[in-house]
């Protein structure tokens, strides 16, 4: 189970290498004699500390995700960049995509600051 921790944290570019070490030890202590509480104490440390990093990690992943476009935000800011600007019920109707749909991926695209709505930020109408 630990191994699988360490191989999960490493894949999110948590450096593992310390507590690999730890464990290694723990398993060779432990082989060698069950009752090493020293060793064990070690690596319950060191992996409350690696869990603390992953979850910090997974934080700033989700942060970062939450900034990103969806696959329509980023087509309607790549119209909006190539045009100047656009008609929403124009988009909608070129690209069989609901007005509504369009109208959320507008207003997204203002909340992360990617564009501005009829020359004024959150404004109503044609970006």
């Amino acid at each position: 189970m630990l191994r699988d921790l360490l191989k999960e944290a490493s894949l999110l570019g948590v450096d593992v290498a310390s507590f690999e070490e730890k464990l290694s030890k723990l398993e060779k202590a432990l082989a060698e004699s069950e009752s090493d509480r020293t060793k064990l104490e070690e690596v319950e440390a060191s992996i409350d500390t690696l869990m603390s990093e992953v979850s910090k990690r997974m934080e700033e992943y989700e942060r970062e995700l939450e900034r990103m476009p969806s696959p329509l935000e980023a087509d309607v800011y790549e119209y909006i960049m190539k045009h100047g600007g656009m008609s929403i019920s124009g988009f909608s109707k070129q690209r069989g995509v609901s007005e509504g749909d369009v109208r959320g991926a507008v207003k997204r695209l203002v909340e992360l600051d990617m564009i501005e709505v009829g020359g004024v930020k959150g404004g109503e109408g044609s970006s």
